[in-house]
């Protein structure tokens, strides 16, 4: 089975949004399919992340560490091309 990886959220007043099309590629990815390409005048469509644990059966808490366990990582990574620059 693929690993389970979510889309990086938009926060909007302290609350996790993911977009529709980045789910559904998501989605597409852990079945083995290929992403597909966004129609630029198809709006963007946002998805509370409780939605979104449900679609995937995940709780809300696997949600919510999976998606700091990646800021983390985005964080450390950040912190590794600024000491490499400097």
């Amino acid at each position: 089975m693929a690993k389970f990886q979510l889309p990086v959220p938009t926060r909007i007043n302290g609350r996790l949004f993911f977009e529709r099309f980045q789910i559904e590629n998501c989605k597409r990815e852990l079945i083995g399919l290929p992403p597909l390409a966004r129609d630029p005048t198809t709006p963007i469509e946002f998805v509370p992340a409780s939605r979104i644990s449900e679609e995937f059966g995940r709780s809300r808490r696997t949600i919510g560490r999976r998606i700091a366990a990646a800021e983390r990582a985005a964080a450390a990574e950040t912190r590794e091309s600024d000491d490499a620059a400097a």
